[in-house]
């Protein structure tokens, strides 16, 4: 899973361009629609809960690029069927 840094995206739609999924949106256009608002939350708490083996929330890193493969995944991804 890849995660979006809320607080460093700039809603330039960049993310969106790339993703042929369209796993990638602004979280305006998830408001009042409770399956694509479950994504928003749990993205954000991506960042701000202690992820399983970690010892502090990963909070604002600065880029993915510094802080690279986390190798872990928020409840409701490893809650997911592989």
């Amino acid at each position: 899973m890849t995660y979006v840094i809320g607080k460093e995206c700039i809603d330039c739609g960049a993310g969106e361009e790339v993703c042929s999924e369209v796993a990638i949106f602004p979280a305006r256009r998830a408001r009042g629609n409770a399956k694509w608002e479950q994504f928003t939350t749990d993205n954000a708490e991506f960042f701000t809960v202690t992820l399983p083996g970690r010892d502090t929330p990963l909070g604002a890193p600065g880029g993915a690029g510094g802080l690279g493969p986390v190798g872990a995944d928020t409840a409701l991804v490893t809650s997911w069927d592989a």
